[in-house]
């Protein structure tokens, strides 16, 4: 079978589910008809920008036509493309590997270690904490906030508009947020981070590449490492990165006497 009559049959199965799209369902079936091949290799997050709708609308409607979610719908279709791909798993694998250890490594070297001491000491003398992740990263910091709490930093999670909203309100110079894929945010979300800013909280992005035209100055900014030049590119995600650099921020806090003493104090007084 060759790749138009594959690709037509993904396609073709997608249709079959038309009779229960909206209009927001029509507008990523028309994307995916008229770009497979940009389809394939883009984020959720640049697609939903470009064809104005959320990132979750694409999930959802992966779901809907019977993937587990975007990234297996990406993926059937980059199979499509490059049936090739599906003939050497092992060696898929071993690319696989060999990639994210390379992207890891270069997370490790691209970090400046005074960046991370700096962050971890601006959420030791932060009243509040925030980490915001909207859409597609609502799950990420869930878990990045659960893996604090257990050494006894709460990281309060923002992963809606409308909470957003609330804290941009009630936000103090004390307070220090963390703002997960920056450099992705909608604009209505970057006046409400603007708003923070301008409230004086201490503003920390995590992003996969510096912007120029930024709603304001950061202060401090992480840039994850590229992945495009990776042969696995659209297999990874920046989950991993991102997941590592906290990890790196979680041992630097295990690592801090000082800290240590602190949530010794605070576990001996609960009792």
């Amino acid at each position: 079978m060759n790749n138009d009559k594959q690709t037509f049959s993904i396609l073709s199965r997608i249709n079959e589910m038309s009779s229960q799209f909206t209009k927001t369902d029509w507008k990523i079936y028309k994307f995916i008809k008229n770009n497979l091949k940009k389809f394939s290799s883009l984020t959720a997050s640049v697609i939903a920008k470009e064809i104005d709708i959320s990132d979750a609308s694409i999930i959802r409607f992966s779901q809907k036509v019977g993937f587990s979610g975007f990234y297996e719908l990406r993926y059937m279709i980059q199979k499509e493309l490059e049936p090739n791909i599906s003939e050497h798993p092992n060696i898929l694998s071993s690319s696989l590997f060999n990639d994210n250890k390379t992207l890891l490594e270069r997370l490790y070297a691209q970090i400046n270690p005074i960046d991370i001491v700096c962050l971890k000491n601006n959420m030791l003398e932060s009243q509040h904490l925030f980490i915001l992740g909207i859409q597609s990263h609502q799950h990420l910091v869930s878990i990045i906030a659960q893996k604090f709490l257990s050494i006894g930093i709460l990281l309060q999670t923002i992963t809606t508009f409308e909470a957003l909203e609330i804290h941009t309100n009630l936000s103090t110079q004390k307070d220090l947020c963390i703002v997960i894929d920056a450099s992705n945010q909608s604009t209505k979300i970057n006046k409400k981070l603007k708003q923070l800013k301008s409230n004086h909280v201490y503003m920390v992005a995590i992003t996969d590449a510096p912007y120029e035209n930024k709603p304001f100055s950061w202060d401090q900014e992480f840039v994850l490492p590229k992945k495009t030049d990776l042969k696995s590119n659209y297999s990874i995600s920046n989950e991993i990165t991102i997941l590592t650099l906290f990890d790196i921020l979680f041992d630097n806090f295990l690592d801090n006497k000082k800290f240590i003493k602190m949530l010794d104090r605070n576990l001996l007084s609960s009792f």
